[in-house]
């Protein structure tokens, strides 16, 4: 039977796991309604990002990165779906976390739908209180792009 310090330690755990899905679930939004400002706060000041070959440093530099690129077009809508996730808290403060991810992007600019599948592989902190992501790899990507003649 589990005393009162162990059950204590257990709910922490599965408080702290809910909190980093809420931080996960609110950097999907902010991707897709495109929501630069707050996303910052879903990173450390000096976290580490990278998509494929491209390497970001910085809350900042992620945020800049998504708002100048196509997926920042007001024409380009995306949607983000993330599921089997893996989360392992190690301490008070760290833990890391894998998610599979498929994103649909529609460009209507250009008449293009683009499918990306990957993993994220990610690292957190908590700080003052509040979980944040520290380092993010997106890997394992395979993307599919479309287009169509009559786009909108």
């Amino acid at each position: 039977m589990a005393d009162v310090a162990d059950l204590e330690r257990r709910l922490r755990i599965l408080e702290d796991k809910d909190a980093i899905k809420r931080v996960k679930a609110k950097y999907l939004w902010c991707n897709d309604k495109k929501l630069w400002v707050d996303i910052l706060d879903c990173f450390t000041e000096d976290a580490y990002v990278q998509y494929g070959e491209k390497v970001l440093h910085g809350a900042k530099a992620e945020a800049d990165f998504l708002a100048s690129g196509s997926v920042g077009r007001p024409t380009t809508l995306s949607f983000h779906h993330i599921h089997d996730e893996e989360i392992d808290i190690l301490n008070d403060r760290e833990a890391k976390a894998r998610w599979q991810v498929q994103v649909i992007y529609v460009d209507q600019e250009v008449g293009q739908r683009r499918f990306v599948n990957g993993v994220y592989d990610e690292q957190y902190v908590k700080q003052d209180g509040k979980w944040k992501i520290k380092r993010l790899v997106l890997s394992g990507l395979l993307i599919e792009n479309a287009t169509w003649a009559n786009h909108l």
